[in-house]
């Protein structure tokens, strides 16, 4: 997996990771060849080589690329590199409408009609190149500060069929938003989406979704069968043509429904100059606005349909929880016909042959039926077996191992491999593998992160993990840059597999600005000159010079030169003049490891600028103090690199008659200091 700081396809450059799912990481990077900020979509190495995400991730990029218009997060690139598939997509500096509505609790009136504006009109586009989203839901809408609403994440879209045949042998979507014929495995069109943007409306207005349930199948008969809650019971202070309007789009049936976008906005302009409106555009009549009548609940209630799937039967007049045999009878009973009226006909078809064929031979080969595999996610291994006894092929189950998911009781399938509806002939032996749920993994508790670099971490997030949202903040103390300054959940917390943790990390502008050189300046020229530099004075202290003036300064960190964030700091030492232990045949005192000895200035403690040339960016430091006769004492011998030299001041202590001061890199002489 790519790294902050790395190129792709030698031009986008990580900056930041954004966010973190099961399936790819997104980072804000540079885009150096436009200059211009984007976000990049890497999916994870483990999804590389399963075709089925490839080709949903190409599809994603595919369909945004045929789209252009403001609400509609726009993609740019598209590629491989290092076996990853990546890409590149709009910037949107902002947060999802699912984040907002949670910060909100619940959104006012007019904002719903501002933001579902938006959303309409960026899929009207969508819809306009027949492309339908399929999961239009609030975590699938970006918004900005500025008041951007951008339509994202177009990975499960498909084209707009002009025939009724179903494009998926199974639901596509998220469960809390998809409309019934998604939920039935159905043929989608635009009328689809429109009924998951009445979905989402309706958890603008309240801050919840109007159908929820233990597992995904739960939730999805609902979306069949159950009529849609009153938003105005939880929120009086909707306007009553809001409530009207998403009404009007999650009716069951698709053509009670709005039929496209345009009349969608139609209304939602009516609506914003008078809120007690609640016409709908284009029909002629408001009947198909209003809530489902209870004819409509009995209607559905015997429509004889299956959730695709999901084993749970649409047929009973209750909402509570079905047998095994409630589920599954009709499903075995049908099939188990079928079986007998196709072995009633082979007996049929084998007596009339031998009646004209006393030897029962035939040159005409009998044709065997075929069968469909069962579903047998949510079942236990035992209901399961009971599901395949009869169906007419033999099913043998193997394990394929336990996995963690809350959606699926301990014990119950999760996945099954074939997958359900695939094709076998009467009479097939078919080994089946299943992978058994362990129920919900046990909460465990957040550690603190607070304090610590953000990379530090994010490795142990993920190391666990656990998906994580990084945000930035601007901030004023060096200290706290790249560092968490606050969490979500907060430290001690019990999370789920489910927990998304925000870390907040402090940042500071990041314009970058050269550092004066301030050596031989007083106090007050050196705070001018940094001032003017959009940098700060930093810590000050006072050391002993032989030839740097009292009051000057003779020392720096960092150096001249360097190249630092605007607003940070430099540190300054000034010369408190000639040591008081100064004599004739030399002095002792404290001498400066010159910051600038691995950046091939040589410049000591004192002014003097002695470089022998092009300087190492790491070694074995020697500091020799000489005496007047001509020898030599080792006064420190330490192995540093440049990053040492910048994060730390080096005083070195010399003797008292020492004349000079030799500084050697790995055995060679950099520069000599005279103290006397």
């Amino acid at each position: 997996m790519y790294q902050i700081g790395e190129l792709i396809a030698g031009r986008y450059e990580l900056k930041e990771i954004l966010g973190s799912g099961g399936m790819a990481v997104v980072f804000r990077a540079m885009d150096r060849k436009l200059d211009r900020e984007v976000t990049v979509k890497v999916m994870r190495e483990d999804f590389n080589n399963d075709p089925v995400q490839v080709e949903n991730f190409q599809k994603e990029a595919h369909a945004v690329a045929m789209l252009s218009h403001a609400n509609i997060a726009g993609i740019y690139d598209v590629g491989s590199e290092q076996g990853l598939q990546y890409m590149v997509k709009e910037y949107v500096d902002g947060i999802t409408l699912k984040e907002y509505i949670s910060h909100r609790r619940h959104m006012t009136s007019d904002e719903i009609v501002k933001v579902t504006l938006k959303i309409a009109e960026g899929l009207r586009c969508a819809h306009r190149a027949n492309i339908i989203h399929r999961d239009v839901k609030p975590q699938n809408v970006l918004v900005s500060p500025q008041g951007e609403v951008k339509v994202t994440d177009f990975g499960i879209a498909t084209f707009a069929k002009t025939d009724t045949a179903p494009d998926e042998k199974e639901a596509m979507g998220s469960v809390h938003y998809i409309s019934p014929e998604q939920a039935r495995g159905k043929a989608v069109d635009a009328r689809s989406d429109l009924y998951s943007l009445g979905i989402t409306m309706y958890e603008m207005a309240t801050g919840d979704t109007p159908f929820d349930g233990e597992t995904p199948v739960e939730v999805a008969i609902k979306q069949v069968k159950e009529p849609m809650p009153s938003p105005r019971e939880k929120v009086p202070e909707l306007w009553p043509g809001l409530e009207t309007i998403i009404y009007g789009l999650t009716r069951k049936n698709p053509e009670d429904r709005y039929q496209n976008c345009d009349q969608l906005i139609a209304d939602l302009r009516r609506v914003y100059k008078d809120p007690t409106h609640t016409g709908a555009a284009g029909s002629g009549t408001d009947v198909h606005l209003q809530p489902l009548t209870d004819e409509d609940i009995r209607k559905a209630s015997h429509s004889g349909e299956y959730v695709v799937g999901s084993g749970t039967e649409k047929n009973g007049d209750t909402d509570t929880q079905l047998t095994f045999w409630q589920r599954h009878g009709v499903l075995i009973l049908t099939v188990g016909l079928c079986l007998a009226l196709a072995l009633l006909g082979a007996v049929v078809m084998r007596f009339l042959r031998q009646d004209s064929d006393p030897a029962g031979n035939s040159s005409v080969p009998v044709e065997t039926a075929t069968i469909r595999l069962p579903g047998f996610q949510g079942m236990t291994k035992q209901e399961a077996e009971l599901a395949a006894a009869d169906v007419g092929i033999q099913v043998v189950f193997t394990d394929a191992g336990y996995i963690y998911d809350s959606n699926y009781p301990e014990g119950t399938i999760v996945f099954q491999d074939p997958k359900a509806n695939t094709e076998f002939h009467s009479g097939d032996t078919v080994e089946v593998a299943l992978t058994l749920s362990r129920g919900e993994k046990a909460p465990s508790r957040i550690a603190n992160y607070e304090n610590k670099p953000y990379e530090e971490a994010i490795q142990s997030l993920s190391d666990l993990g656990i998906t994580y949202e990084i945000r930035k903040q601007q901030v004023t103390k060096e200290e706290q840059v790249g560092v968490v300054i606050a969490q979500a959940p907060y430290a001690g917390i019990e999370i789920t597999d489910t927990t998304t943790v925000i870390l907040t990390v402090g940042v500071m502008d990041a314009q970058t600005v050269s550092v004066p050189d301030l050596r031989g300046r007083t106090l007050e020229e050196a705070a001018k000159l940094l001032t003017e530099a959009k940098l700060k004075v930093g810590k000050t202290t006072e050391a002993p010079s032989e030839t740097v003036e009292e009051g000057k300064i003779l020392a720096q960190s960092p150096v001249g030169g360097s190249k630092l964030q605007a607003n940070m700091s430099v540190d300054i030492t000034v010369s408190s003049g000639k040591s008081e232990e100064s004599t004739e045949e030399g002095t002792s005192g404290r001498f400066l490891l010159s910051a600038d000895l691995f950046t091939g200035k040589g410049q000591d403690s004192q002014g003097s600028d002695n470089s022998s040339g092009s300087a190492p960016v790491s070694g074995q430091v020697k500091v020799e103090a000489e005496k007047s006769d001509g020898s030599r004492e080792t006064v420190f011998d330490q192995k540093l690199s440049e990053k040492d030299m910048a994060s730390k001041d080096y005083w070195i202590e010399y003797p008292a008659g020492t004349v000079a001061l030799h500084v050697l890199v790995d055995g060679e002489e950099q520069f000599s200091v005279t103290v006397r």
